[in-house]
């Protein structure tokens, strides 16, 4: 009976300092800052502003304000965007000509503009079919630490005498704070574009 007691007093004692050791280390990790939108959009400027010295700049701040501004970096939503340029010299043969910039763009929590995706299409018809087309793609980033790595798709069908064009693209972009926090984030976006023989137009992405 003693020797049972013995025990059950022994395991007791070493739950209790199993649960305190875990509620020392939770204790010990760093709580979650109180995020204040508007500093951490002065955090981002400032780092933007400083350019090249931006990665001096964040190891300079404080353990608050270097997660203060990787929280405002974080990618949250992704916003797609069509813009028609004029054409010029347009071919009166052709029937007609267009050119279409699609735009995906990522934004933070706190509405920093990430980085952009674009691909565009340059196409002349004739009422039923392709008479000429021209088509780019790049990626721009409007954010200290976030890069374009590279395009990681390309799938393109149709173009000059069939009765559309169409082309998909994707890229990956990724985040990196400095060397000691690492690569926080990355991003793969694509785009579509289908220009028709008629002059319809559609697009897309994700």
């Amino acid at each position: 009976m003693c020797q049972l007691i013995t025990s059950a007093s022994r395991f007791f004692l070493i739950l209790v300092l199993l649960l305190t050791v875990g509620s020392t280390a939770y204790a010990e990790k760093p709580l979650p800052p109180q995020f204040d939108a508007d500093r951490a959009v002065a955090l981002v400027r400032g780092l933007t502003e400083a350019d090249d010295s931006a990665a001096g700049s964040f190891a300079a701040l404080s353990s608050e304000d270097q997660a203060l501004v990787q929280w405002a970096l974080q990618q949250e939503y992704v916003t797609s965007e069509t813009s028609e340029l004029p054409v010029k010299d347009a071919s009166i043969e052709a029937g007609g000509c267009r050119a279409v910039i699609m735009t995906r763009s990522a934004y933070s929590p706190v509405g920093v503009k990430l980085w952009s995706y674009n691909q565009q299409m340059n196409w002349c018809y004739n009422g039923s079919t392709v008479t000429s087309r021209y088509w780019n793609r790049w990626g721009e980033v409007h954010a200290p630490f976030w890069s374009f790595q590279r395009h990681i798709g390309l799938s393109q069908t149709g173009g000059v005498g069939y009765s559309s064009f169409y082309s998909w693209t994707q890229g990956a972009f990724r985040l990196c704070l400095t060397t000691n926090v690492g690569c926080v984030q990355q991003a793969v976006p694509y785009v579509w574009q289908r220009g028709y023989g008629s002059g319809a137009y559609q697009s897309g992405g994700g």
